[in-house]
């Protein structure tokens, strides 16, 4: 009876021991299994994750690719209208300028040409350096022919210079060069007279083109 006693306890035993090895190795299956689905999901998150990051960054690079494109383009835009309104602005000033350069004293244009011949000339100084002989017509300006100096006719040195750049003055019978003084006239080439004819004392002066 002992002998039995013992014997069923051995088996209790033995059955009991597998029934623990078998437990703890079906649980230690689970965890693993587990685990393995749980660094798979943290892996397809983590690639996920990253492609979403670098769908980011190169949509990023994009925008910031089309933003630099755009700045060089408005740049570029900008410089050549600033160019273009530089350019403009110089041709109107020249033309204004050259208008100006051209224009006859106001009151002078009024006159004919006999007006002006055997009117004193005074230079920037005030000074009366010579008179008008005559006017002529000198490529697309006119020009009044001036003799310096000498005395009577005789010894003067004649020049050529046009009548826009003549004022009128106070005095009815003298007209001014306000940028010329008689060394600057007298530095001019003596104009050569040889078949030259003075235009008629009765034209406009404002008709003479």
């Amino acid at each position: 009876m002992t002998h039995l006693k013992a014997t069923v306890a051995i088996l209790a035993l033995t059955a009991g021991t597998a029934f623990a090895g078998t437990s703890a190795s079906t649980d230690a299956e689970i965890k693993a299994d587990t685990s393995m689905e749980t660094a798979a999901d943290e892996t397809k998150e983590f690639v996920n994750n990253a492609a979403q990051a670098t769908e980011n960054a190169a949509e990023a690079t994009a925008d910031a690719a089309s933003d630099a494109a755009t700045a060089v383009e408005e740049t570029a835009e900008d410089a050549a209208s600033a160019t273009a309104d530089a350019v403009k602005d110089a041709a109107e000033y020249s033309e204004d300028t050259l208008q100006a350069d051209n224009s006859i004293d106001a009151e002078m244009s009024t006159m004919v040409v006999g007006d002006l011949i055997g009117k004193n000339v005074a230079e920037a100084n005030g000074e009366v350096v010579g008179e008008i002989d005559y006017i002529i017509r000198d490529g697309d300006k006119l020009a009044a022919v001036i003799g310096i100096g000498g005395f009577l006719g005789l010894g003067e040195y004649t020049v050529a210079i046009p009548l826009n750049e003549f004022d009128m003055t106070a005095e009815e019978d003298t007209l001014k060069l306000a940028n010329w003084t008689e060394t600057e006239l007298e530095a001019q080439p003596e104009f050569d007279e040889t078949n030259v004819e003075g235009l008629p004392d009765d034209m406009p002066i404002d008709q003479i083109s």
